[in-house]
């Protein structure tokens, strides 16, 4: 999809699915079948991020299952997949789609990310490490992968592990992630002010004092967290 595409394209789709309900991926199916011209797994691709941009995961999942069957050796399809199932709520048949892309292509770096939001996803952050190490040896300075590693060092205990990988990610990029978790690598260490200060950069002051309270009950500093 070309860069200057993606608007243009999401307000037609918003235009059609607002006129037209029915299944748009399976419309445009039919429609590519009958026109007998072999467009491989393109259209479809196109049409899995339309639906996505307008919220509606189910065609956009639907889309992107059709296009892994006309083409199962295309690991980007395979990958987007993944991470789709992972916003629909289904760490199970993320992994397995990720575990799929990276048969196709092992270099897949986000791959191994995705593997390891789905082990997150299911409280085991012992598998979450390995996989994040696994990225991290292909992508060294990507401040989402750093974020997502500090996090799952954090909940391992690994307090100065957590800290560094955190300390990278911002050095990297400033992004929401790695401000939250280094607010909570703060609060895990008693500097309740400091990670205070962190998390008002992202959350309004009731989501703040929340994730406060959790980091305080995490290290059963309980009068804090009341």
């Amino acid at each position: 999809l070309h860069p200057s595409h993606p608007c243009q394209l999401q307000a037609k789709a918003k235009a059609f699915t607002k006129r037209h309900p029915p299944d748009i991926v399976l419309y445009f199916d039919r429609l590519d079948t009958a026109s007998r011209t072999d467009f491989g797994d393109l259209p479809l691709l196109r049409i899995g991020m339309l639906q996505e941009s307008v919220g509606r995961l189910d065609l956009a999942l639907r889309a992107l299952q059709l296009a892994g069957l006309r083409d199962p050796r295309n690991g980007l399809t395979l990958q987007r997949l993944g991470f789709l199932w992972l916003r629909a709520g289904d760490a199970e048949r993320a992994a397995a789609e990720f575990t799929r892309a990276l048969r196709v292509d092992p270099a897949r770096w986000a791959s191994c990310m995705g593997l390891g939001l789905a082990a997150e996803s299911r409280g085991d952050p012992g598998t979450a490490r390995l996989h994040y190490d696994e990225a991290l040896a292909m992508q060294p300075r990507s401040p989402e992968l750093l974020a997502y590693s500090a996090r799952a060092f954090l909940e391992l205990g690994e307090l100065d592990r957590a800290r560094d990988q955190a300390r990278a990610s911002l050095a990297a990029a400033p992004s929401d992630a790695a401000r939250l978790v280094w607010g909570d690598v703060l609060a895990r260490s008693g500097g309740y002010a400091d990670a205070l200060e962190a998390y008002h950069l992202v959350l309004d002051g009731a989501g703040a004092y929340l994730r406060l309270g959790e980091q305080a009950m995490a290290r059963r500093d309980y009068p804090a967290a009341t």
